[in-house]
């Protein structure tokens, strides 16, 4: 064989190999895919487990801050505590009450309450 030859050889079973890896990591995400669930993340403040679909990771109702009750009422977000069991992430979390009107008394601003 000359030296076009085994470059030629070289370079097929580089792509041969890339394709084979390809379809194994492809095979992978699609099984997690199928099941509908991601695998277990780990965020700064503990692990979480969302939802998978065609490709895409949804992680949702992760809590960006501490609840705003007691003496964080009106003071500026503070950092969520952390956990140690798994948060299954696959709904979105409460609702800010302001998106709503307030029995007549008040709305979002902007937006005459009916």
């Amino acid at each position: 064989m000359n030296n076009e030859s085994i470059g030629i050889v070289r370079i097929t079973q580089h792509l041969v190999g890339a394709l084979v890896l390809a379809v194994v990591f492809n095979a992978h995400a699609g099984y997690a895919a199928e099941k509908g669930r991601t695998g277990i993340m780990q965020t700064q403040n503990g692990p979480v487990k969302g939802l998978a679909s065609e490709g895409v990771r949804r992680f949702l109702g992760i809590p960006f801050a501490a609840p705003p009750v007691a003496n964080l009422r009106w003071r500026p977000p503070q950092q969520p505590s952390k956990w140690k069991n798994l948060k299954d992430t696959v709904k979105f979390g409460n609702a800010c009450p302001q998106n709503q009107p307030l029995a007549g008394f008040a709305a979002v601003s902007g937006v005459t309450p009916k």
